[in-house]
């Protein structure tokens, strides 16, 4: 933007800003870098100074912009559906969801491959996002049906092979 000159004891709008910064909206002016806003986007002011024709510089403000994050579970279930988060800050809690026969491995960007997001990632996405969950298939189970039958000594009758994805094989006589 350029320089701007105002006459003293007359008032004037600002000029409208046109600066823009991303993942945020701009918020107004302040008078010190570190200052509060002082005055929103084309105010109409009057005497910015105590002292006519004095250099006044105004400072962009910013707010972060905040974004719904939805968690797409991807097989399994969550107890957190979506959550808003800001825009430069970091995700925090993440939510823990569960899958019966599989280890949860994290979130991501895509439901598969993509970016792992844990909660001390910062939000860099400028828009409403999608995280979903990844999954390890738990190793199988296995339980068996133990017993002796004294007469023919056969100490294993019957073992189950249980993959914890309902997937059930049940084995007679495996060592024959």
């Amino acid at each position: 933007m350029s320089t701007i000159t105002h006459t003293y004891d007359t008032a004037k709008n600002l000029t409208a800003n046109t600066f823009t910064r991303a993942g945020y909206s701009f918020a107004g002016w302040a008078t010190t870098s570190t200052g509060s806003v002082a005055y929103v986007n084309s105010a109409s002011v009057k005497n910015l100074s105590s002292t006519s024709g004095a250099t006044v510089t105004l400072y962009a403000k910013w707010t972060a912009k905040t974004f719904t994050v939805t968690f797409n579970a991807n097989g399994g279930t969550t107890p957190t559906a979506s959550k808003i988060v800001t825009y430069d800050s970091t995700y925090s809690t993440l939510p823990e969801p569960s899958r019966t026969g599989y280890t949860f491995v994290g979130w991501f960007t895509s439901a598969s491959g993509g970016t792992q997001i844990t909660s001390t990632i910062t939000v860099a996405t400028e828009s409403d996002h999608t995280l979903y969950a990844q999954w390890k298939v738990e190793p199988p189970t296995l339980s068996a049906d133990w017993w002796t039958d004294c007469s023919n000594e056969q100490a294993i009758e019957k073992i189950y092979l249980v993959n914890s994805v309902d997937e059930v094989g049940s084995y007679t006589n495996w060592w024959n």
